[in-house]
């Protein structure tokens, strides 16, 4: 195990002329086997050691226990002990946070504090693994699977191409005992049923996958760094009067040209876009649209061909009416009722501009009138196929600051008509029609 640690200290530079070192010491078999390594190797790199041990007081008698056993190793191994205790539980329901991100704020404010240069935490080959699978579950990019960074500000991990079968055979060569945390045998976490689930099934597959997914870390952050170095490089070319000239990005690689759009976002407002917020800018660069909402009342704009990030309320969504009677009027649509026979007469009437019509029979229970919803189609009248709004706006080319902002009359059987295209077919005027619901938008567009 040693000499995985001596490779990454050096791999990654660790120590970089730091010379004091503060090991994060729970008490797990992680923990301590990093802090017997740090010492075993303190006269080799000319380190001077301690130790800082959070008691997070979420265990009771269990998390007194840790404490207890962290001072007597310390001890025993003649280390600078930091330990203090902190109210998680009731920092967590202060902040409304959960337990574990409370924690480890608290955590990181504590070593950041006590440490008078590295701080050395005990993240393994495994731990990487399960960030890797824990990222991969909920979607992510190569940053996501870059897996946990081996030196970050001035936060070293030496354990990380080391797995945590090493680490117990290591701790039992030093007959060193170690806490078992309890909440680590329990599948109410997430990474716990990733440990106890995944890991031991890719490794059934491989037994070197835990090691195989750290060298694709290792060999992915290279990667992620160059993309980087390109990214800065590209932006720095687009860069014009407060944003990105759109045509520079046009010309740019598309993984490029996204990073560059996340870029300008997190210099502009400090926050960091999602994937999906990213790909609608892109969308609405090559569709040549000019404005997209994004989080945090901020917004997307081109203007005289330069892309820039607004801060500014988002428009709201179009709002849900309940249609309970005629005349109704919301969302910039106007709903009446007409008889047959003097919709017949109406030369006015057009299904595919202002105004449009549905047969008032064909209507299933109370319609509602309300914006897009994700799973929302029409088969349009003579179509003779249901296409998805998604389909249908890319057909029309819609631009995409106007989707959301378009009207949909619905009822308990889905869509019946949608604004600018008109009735779905079921719901379409016939010779049998009746009574004839009359759809009228504002031409102005004023659907507020």
């Amino acid at each position: 195990m040693i000499e995985s640690v001596k490779a990454a200290v050096k791999r990654y530079n660790m120590f970089s002329g730091e010379r004091n070192v503060t090991v994060a010491l729970s008490g797990g078999a992680d923990s301590v086997a990093l802090l017997l390594a740090m010492l075993d190797i303190a006269d080799e790199f000319g380190l001077n050691i301690s130790a800082a041990h959070l008691n997070h007081c979420l265990r009771g008698a269990e998390s007194d226990g840790d404490e207890q056993f962290v001072k007597e190793l310390c001890e025993k191994s003649k280390v600078k002990l930091f330990c203090e205790r902190a109210d998680v539980l009731g920092a967590a329901k202060n902040n409304g946070e959960s337990i574990e991100l409370a924690a480890r704020k608290i955590r990181y404010n504590f070593l950041k504090r006590v440490s008078s240069g590295l701080v050395a935490t005990a993240h393994t080959a495994d731990d990487n693994i399960e960030t890797v699978l824990h990222n991969l579950s909920r979607g992510t990019g190569i940053d996501g699977i870059c897996g946990i960074p081996p030196v970050r500000d001035n936060i070293i991990r030496p354990l990380i191409f080391v797995t945590r079968d090493e680490v117990e055979r290591y701790c039992a060569e030093k007959h060193t005992e170690y806490r078992t945390d309890s909440t680590n045998l329990s599948d109410d976490y997430t990474r716990n049923r990733i440990r106890h689930g995944a890991v031991p099934v890719l490794k059934s597959v491989n037994s070197a996958a835990v090691k195989n997914s750290a060298l694709l870390s290792e060999r992915l952050r290279e990667d992620a760094d160059f993309i980087k170095l390109e990214t800065e490089k590209a932006f720095e070319k687009c860069s014009t009067l407060g944003g990105l000239s759109v045509s520079e990005l046009l010309l740019l690689h598309p993984a490029i040209m996204k990073r560059c759009i996340l870029l300008l976002c997190r210099r502009e407002t400090g926050m960091t876009l999602e994937h999906t917020h990213v790909e609608l800018i892109a969308e609405m660069l090559i569709g040549g649209s000019v404005r997209q909402s994004i989080p945090c009342g901020c917004f997307a704009e081109v203007k005289s061909g330069v892309l820039r990030i607004c801060k500014g309320k988002e428009k709201a969504p179009l709002s849900e009416y309940s249609v309970e009677a005629y005349p109704f009027t919301a969302n910039g649509v106007t709903l009446r009722l007409e008889t047959a026979e003097k919709y017949k007469n109406m030369s006015t009437v057009h299904n595919l501009l202002f105004k449009c019509a549905v047969d008032c029979d064909k209507i299933c229970g109370t319609p509602r009138l309300r914006g897009r919803l994700p799973g929302d189609g029409i088969r349009l009248s003579g179509r003779g196929v249901t296409k998805s709004f998604k389909k249908l706006f890319n057909e029309y080319d819609i631009p995409l600051n106007q989707r959301e902002r378009l009207a949909v009359l619905a009822d308990e059987k889905g869509v019946i008509w949608l604004s600018g295209f008109g009735a779905d077919e079921r719901a379409a005027v016939d010779d049998s029609t009746k009574k004839v619901l009359i759809i009228e938008e504002d031409k102005n567009g004023n659907n507020e």
